[in-house]
């Protein structure tokens, strides 16, 4: 008999644990369209850039509570890296395989502490906790986000954030016998259009 209430107060335990629960869908269904996605570098040389060049067609955002009882909110969105073009072509297929686009073809990016977009003020600014995943390897780090509203239901994040190439264990290329070389840091520049519509 003991054993079986052992077994029985486990099997409820497991049920009710926050890591299954984290897994219930939110009750928004929120879209998204990167209306503009860039990454700025320099070499020793001069700059580049990278603009992503995908269409603005909303995509249904996977939006995941980070809690038991949905008080935040996490939205993923996937960046395919093949969609940017480049201010110097040849440097694309360096680029595609510094972040190992055919084993990782997306970039992504994990907004989180969402406590409903409804309660997101137009002009205002906010300081989200964002997890950037590239070549696989995924970082957390705090971005500056500027706020614009458009009615209830659509929304714009910009902002802009600077990362380094070697935090995700990336080694920054050269070219031409090391005469070229590319810096650690690179500024990615972001704006993001949010539709939310409820369940």
């Amino acid at each position: 008999m003991l054993h079986r209430k052992y077994f029985l107060a486990l099997l409820i335990s497991l049920i009710m644990s926050p890591s299954i629960m984290a897994g219930n869908t939110c009750s928004e269904n929120i879209f998204y369209s990167l209306r503009n996605i860039s990454i700025i570098g320099h070499t020793n040389i001069n700059s580049f850039w990278l603009k992503y060049s995908g269409n603005e067609t909303l995509q249904r955002a996977t939006c995941m509570a980070e809690t038991p009882n949905l008080e935040t909110r996490s939205i993923n969105i996937a960046i395919p890296a093949r969609n940017f073009i480049f201010s110097n072509h040849l440097m694309r297929n360096d680029f595609l395989s510094l972040i190992h686009a055919n084993q990782s073809p997306d970039i992504n990016i994990q907004l989180q502490g969402f406590q409903g977009l409804a309660n997101l003020q137009n002009d205002s600014s906010e300081i989200m906790l964002v997890n950037i995943t590239l070549a696989g390897v995924k970082r957390s780090m705090s971005v500056f986000c500027n706020i614009t509203r458009n009615g209830d239901t659509h929304f714009i994040l910009s902002g802009s954030r600077l990362i380094k190439l070697s935090d995700f264990n990336l080694v920054p290329p050269s070219k031409f016998l090391g005469l070229v070389k590319v810096n650690n840091e690179l500024t990615i520049n972001f704006e993001i259009k949010l539709m939310v519509q409820g369940s």
